[in-house]
């Protein structure tokens, strides 16, 4: 069986980088909110993502969140990761929750 290479491995992070965009917040299984403008850089094996989900407009008053998932599109269904954090609850318009996520592909 062939092995995939290091190159290969890069070109894996520069896909998930320039195709995997949106990072949406969830409380259990139902999406919060959607975000398309995650800074996405790549550092040695590691795809890292991080948005800032404020509540500025106030939209997310209210509403508790404990997941996190991404996508490849604002509209697409299929995740290609997803985790769990500590509940945080949106009180007021002043509440920010900085999410940051480190995919690992490992060269070999």
């Amino acid at each position: 069986m062939a092995e995939i290479t290091g190159y290969a491995y890069g070109k894996l992070r520069e896909y998930m980088k320039n195709n995997f965009k949106v990072i949406a917040i969830a409380n259990g299984t139902e999406t919060v909110k959607k975000y398309t403008d995650a800074t996405i850089t790549i550092e040695n094996e590691k795809v890292k993502y991080k948005v800032i989900a404020d509540n500025a407009d106030g939209s997310l008053t209210g509403k508790k969140v404990d997941r996190f998932a991404i996508y490849e599109t604002a509209t697409s269904t299929d995740k290609i990761a997803e985790d769990a954090f500590a509940e945080f609850t949106y009180t007021n318009t002043n509440d920010t929750l900085t999410i940051e996520i480190e995919l690992v592909i490992p060269s070999n």
